[in-house]
């Protein structure tokens, strides 16, 4: 007994021979989408319109204190967004305005001191010290 796998694109239904090509699409967000992001075949023709579709937006975060200190993630026609700049261009604002440092990593595992008792004898790389060894 074998198994037969049969490729259909996601947005017509239509079957894949073995020989068309595919391709993956990954929604990252969508409003309707609840779970993370999601992968979704189809073929070349289905999305070759798809950079002709795409536009111009600005997603941005605003923090003001409500939802426990979590911000709200906005996304909007860019030209939308350059409206709210009523003094200085939106272009030149955004070449002037504070830089906004990426979020921190996450601090790396406690550093263990294997000379202390409580950690003396455990398996770990590196050599033997001669207080750990004591």
């Amino acid at each position: 007994m074998g198994k037969k796998t049969i490729h259909v694109s996601d947005f017509s239904g239509t079957v894949l021979r073995p020989d068309d090509e595919m391709v993956r699409v990954v929604v990252l967000e969508h409003p309707d989408l609840v779970a993370g992001p999601v992968r979704l075949d189809a073929t070349p023709t289905e999305v070759e319109n798809i950079d002709d579709a795409a536009l111009d937006v600005a997603v941005v975060e605003i923090h003001d204190g409500r939802d426990g200190d979590e911000p709200r993630r906005v996304v909007l026609t860019a030209s939308e967004f350059d409206a709210l700049a009523t003094d200085v261009p939106m272009a030149q604002l955004l070449r002037t305005a504070e830089r906004v440092k990426p979020p921190k990593a996450r601090k790396a595992a406690e550093k263990i001191d294997y000379g202390t008792i409580e950690h003396a004898g455990k398996p770990h790389r590196g050599r033997v010290t001669e207080e750990e060894s004591r």
